[in-house]
């Protein structure tokens, strides 16, 4: 291949290059958004699971174990800790989300509610370390009200 060759062939791969950053930039951004969106909603998966066991377990559809109880509330209080930082501008849009406008134009609402959640899933555990169950049930139904208010009022169904 002469000089004159590759210098042309190097010319087209430099602006072929240059002519597409501006399309993977947006293409890193929205990907950037999707994965913040993923990860948000695997919180949330993982939440529920450990959560709704709990659930079960105090509304009778499932034995009550007290070591499991305790170590499901383990996960639900530090996950309730990762789900504000779960929510940073932009992640509104970029792939499917069932979180509404709202979380992001309130978000004084929304970060009390995230507080509270935060609050009531610290007492949540407290309570299944005494591994007691009459007095897990109202730790249970507290955390699900909060859950409840933030779905009602920042997630579409």
């Amino acid at each position: 291949m002469s000089i004159g060759s590759i210098r042309t062939v190097f010319a087209t791969a430099s602006t072929a290059v240059l002519l597409c950053l501006p399309i993977v930039g947006g293409g890193a951004e929205a990907n950037r958004s999707a994965q913040q969106i993923e990860y948000r909603q695997s919180l949330y998966t993982v939440l529920g699971s450990n959560f709704g066991q709990m659930a079960a377990m105090v509304n009778g559809k499932m034995p009550y174990d007290p070591e499991r109880f305790e170590t499901l509330s383990k996960r639900v209080a530090m996950l309730a800790t990762m789900l504000p930082e779960a929510f940073p501008a932009g992640s509104d849009r970029g792939a499917r989300t069932e979180a509404k406008p709202e979380i992001w134009s309130k978000p004084e609402e929304f970060a009390a509610l995230m507080k509270q959640l935060g609050v009531e899933t610290t007492k949540l555990q407290n309570v299944a370390g005494q591994r007691d169950l009459a007095s897990a049930k109202p730790a249970v139904a507290a955390t699900g009200k909060v859950c409840k208010s933030c779905h009602n009022k920042f997630k579409t169904d």
